[in-house]
């Protein structure tokens, strides 16, 4: 989760809305694990890897497929 981005943008021009909103998203979660015990962090770990897996997984399932 660490440093984790999206490859969607090569910094070229204004972030999109979802580029931002995965920043802000990504700063809150790093923010937070400062605080958290080791357990909690493992935890919290856990739990962001399979929402961010989930969103992945929702926002390729409506594109269309290259082949």
């Amino acid at each position: 989760m660490r440093g984790t981005r999206s490859p969607a943008s090569d910094g070229a021009g204004p972030k999109s809305l979802e580029e931002r909103m995965d920043d802000n998203d990504t700063n809150a979660y790093l923010e937070a694990e400062k605080i958290l015990t080791e357990q909690q962090r493992a935890r919290a770990t856990e739990i962001a890897s399979k929402f961010r897996q989930e969103r992945w997984d929702r926002r390729h399932a409506s594109k269309p497929s290259d082949q």
